[in-house]
């Protein structure tokens, strides 16, 4: 490679940041997961499970409790409780078991299932929030959570027992590993 060569009469480049406060840093972080939090976790119970498109969903997720994770006190007397097979659950089986595991933890009720999902989604919402206050900066992280959070299909499915904020949180994750790792200052190469 060339050298850098100096142009008459401009300043050289430096490549340093501007160091920023960490109390900031930790107000712009804290700022970001309390909206997620507030807009992804009251009122869980306050949708209704029993709506046609979440009943399918969470049956599945109750049968996937009683069988894989032992919970007797699950099974409805004259349902179905036979472990669901990949074709009846028709996408990935990750939805369900989170959903299983909150009822497998706190019972039977509407908020139960909701609330693993709404996790999904808090953690979709943090992983992009890190990304963005690492490569460009906190309130760049701060603005893209709130946008995100606050987008209606993200905050719909986060709040829903429809399973699809599993995927939806997955690729963010996804997307943010392999975008931080592209670009992560690795030093430099001999």
């Amino acid at each position: 490679s060339l050298p850098d060569a100096e142009i008459p009469g401009e300043r050289p480049v430096t490549h340093a940041l501007p160091h920023k406060s960490s109390s900031s840093s930790l107000a712009s972080r804290v700022l970001a997961y309390a909206i997620a939090a507030i807009v992804l976790f009251p009122f869980l119970a306050k949708s209704g499970i029993w709506d046609p498109y979440e009943l399918d969903a969470a049956d599945l997720g109750r049968r996937i409790a009683v069988r894989v994770f032992h919970a007797a006190s699950l099974e409805i007397p004259g349902s179905i409780s036979t472990l669901p097979t990949l074709t009846d659950l028709r996408m990935g089986e990750l939805p369900f078991t989170s959903m299983a595991l909150g009822f497998r933890a706190f019972g039977l009720h509407d908020w139960t299932g909701r609330l693993p999902l709404a996790i999904w989604g808090f953690l979709g919402v943090v992983a992009l929030y890190e990304l963005l206050a690492r490569l460009i900066d906190k309130r760049a992280g701060l603005f893209a959570a709130i946008a995100l959070v606050t987008m209606p299909l993200y905050f719909m499915q986060a709040r829903t027992m429809l399973g699809d904020i599993v995927t939806m949180a997955s690729v963010t994750m996804g997307f943010v590993g392999f975008a931080g790792a592209m670009l992560d200052d690795v030093g430099e190469e001999d």
